[in-house]
C-alpha cells in the first residue's frame, strides 16, 4: 500500500526534527565568532576549524549580499564558495580539485564554511562530507561567475578591520607605499666574470651604449636625437659553441650557435653573453 501524501510529508518532518541542530541552523561566520557557544562540538574538536573561525570571523559575513537560497535543493551560497577560496589561498592549492579533496579531509570545514550538508547516519558528525560538496568543476564555473560585488564587499570589510587595528597606533592606512623592484642585468662585457676589462668596478665611468637600441628609442629616452654616420659597425666575433665543464672550480658562461642548447649554469639556469 502506498503511503499518502500527508504521511510521506509527516515522514520527512520526522527526518528533519530528528537532525542535530547544528544540521538544521548555521549562523554565518560572524556570528559564530561572536557566539562560540552556537559552534558544535565536532567543530571545537578540530583545531584547523577553530584557527580559520578565528581568521575569517571579524569578516562581516552578518551583511555579506548572498543570492537568492529559496531554491530546493538549497543552491550553494556565495559566501561558502568565497570562504572555501579564503581556505585555498591560505593553504596554498592550487586547484579546485586540491580544494575540494582538502575539505573533504576536514569535514568540520564544510559545516564551517556554509555548504549544504547531506545528512547520512553513517558519520559521527550526521553528513556525508563527499556527497555535501559539489564537483570541482562546478566550483570553478562558481568562482567564474561570481559577481564582483562580493569580493568588493570583502575588500572593504578587511581595509576597514586594518583601519580599526592601526587607529590606536596613529598610523594612516595608506600613507606609505612600498615597492619591490628586481635588478636587470645589462648584455656588456662589463658584466661578464669572463671578461677583461680595466675599469670594471670603476663607478663613475657609464657603459657603451648598447648596438640594438635603435636611434629613435634613444632619443626618446635620453632627449638627445643622434645624428647618422657612415662609421662601419664595430665587428663581432665569430660565435662558437662553449665546452661543456670539466670541474666544479672551471665555469664558463658564454654565447652558442643559433639552433643549439646554451650550456648549462651551475645553479640551474642557462645563461648567454656576447662576445
Amino acid at each position: 500500500m502506498a503511503s499518502t501524501p500527508i504521511v510521506s510529508w509527516f515522514g520527512r518532518l520526522t527526518q528533519l526534527v530528528q537532525r542535530p541542530i547544528w544540521l538544521r541552523d548555521r549562523p554565518d561566520l560572524h556570528t559564530l565568532g561572536a557566539n562560540p557557544a552556537l559552534v558544535p562540538p565536532f567543530v571545537q574538536e578540530s583545531a584547523l576549524a577553530r584557527r580559520y573561525l578565528d581568521l575569517l570571523s571579524p569578516l562581516a559575513w552578518d551583511r555579506f549580499p548572498e543570492r537568492n537560497l529559496a531554491w530546493q535543493p538549497p543552491p550553494i551560497p556565495y559566501a561558502a564558495l568565497a570562504a572555501a577560496c579564503l581556505i585555498k589561498l591560505d593553504q596554498q592549492l592550487v586547484s579546485m580539485g586540491r580544494l575540494r579533496q582538502y575539505l573533504v579531509d576536514h569535514p568540520a570545514l564544510i559545516w564551517l564554511c556554509g555548504f549544504p550538508v547531506q545528512p547520512a547516519a553513517g558519520y559521527r558528525y550526521g553528513f556525508d562530507p563527499d556527497a555535501s560538496l559539489p564537483t570541482a568543476r562546478h566550483l570553478t564555473r562558481m568562482l567564474r561567475e561570481l559577481p564582483a560585488d562580493t569580493l568588493q564587499f570583502l575588500l572593504t570589510s578587511s581595509v576597514a578591520l586594518l583601519q580599526a587595528e592601526l587607529m590606536p597606533c596613529s598610523v594612516r592606512l595608506g600613507a606609505c607605499v612600498s615597492v619591490d623592484t628586481k635588478h636587470i642585468i645589462a648584455w656588456v662585457k662589463e658584466n661578464n666574470p669572463k671578461a677583461y676589462v680595466s675599469n670594471r668596478y670603476d663607478k663613475p665611468s657609464s657603459l657603451p651604449a648598447t648596438p640594438t637600441v635603435s636611434w629613435a628609442a634613444s632619443a626618446a629616452i635620453t632627449g638627445v636625437r643622434r645624428v647618422p654616420t657612415n662609421r662601419p659597425r664595430r665587428r663581432h666575433l665569430p660565435i662558437t659553441r662553449v665546452p661543456p665543464r670539466r670541474s666544479p672550480s672551471a665555469s664558463f658562461i658564454g654565447a652558442t650557435r643559433p639552433g643549439s642548447s646554451p650550456p648549462k649554469h651551475p645553479i640551474g639556469a642557462s645563461s648567454c653573453w656576447p662576445s
